[in-house]
């Protein structure tokens, strides 16, 4: 009896472990694609530099031409990027905007579409990334944000970001 019982686990392990083979000509299989899970807290990420010309031509009639100097940003925004975002304790919330070169000047944010003001700064650590933040403006959506130049309605780099259903540190 035991040894019908350990010739049919033998038997079984042996045919578990087979696969039948494909025969013919063409015939592959398809490969299976995992897909990634959602995640909870999925953030994404949009901006766009604002790019101002620095001297305007104009010409009267007379046929002489006038150059006048415009405002410009001291830093180039042109290939800035949204760096990080996140919140802060007291239902704050802060974002960087990361330059390929050091920021320099003064500058400050319009936030979502009520138009808070952030203060913006830049840290001398991270001499490439200027820092906004102020008072958080809601949650679980999409927020638009401009960075202007300091005392100026100029903008220089503009996008939006979401902001996760998560309640900020007391």
């Amino acid at each position: 009896m035991d040894k019908k019982i350990r010739f049919l686990i033998i038997l079984f392990l042996f045919c578990a472990g087979c696969t039948p083979q494909l025969s013919g000509v063409g015939v592959t299989r398809n490969p299976t694609l995992n897909k990634p899970l959602p995640s909870a807290t999925k953030q994404v990420i949009l901006a766009t530099p604002i790019l101002k010309p620095t001297e305007t031509l104009t010409q009267s009639p007379e046929s002489t031409i006038k150059v006048t100097p415009q405002l410009t940003a001291a830093a180039d925004f042109t290939r800035a990027r949204l760096y990080t975002f996140g919140l802060l304790p007291g239902w704050r919330f802060f974002f960087s905007v990361l330059l390929q070169a050091e920021v320099k000047g003064e500058y400050y944010a319009l936030v979502g579409e009520t138009q808070h003001k952030y203060k913006c700064e830049v840290f001398y650590k991270y001499p490439k990334r200027l820092v906004c933040s102020g008072d958080l403006v809601r949650l679980d959506d999409w927020v638009p944000f401009t960075i202007y130049i300091k005392d100026t309605d100029i903008p220089v780099f503009s996008g939006r970001f979401s902001v996760p259903m998560i309640f900020p540190p007391e």
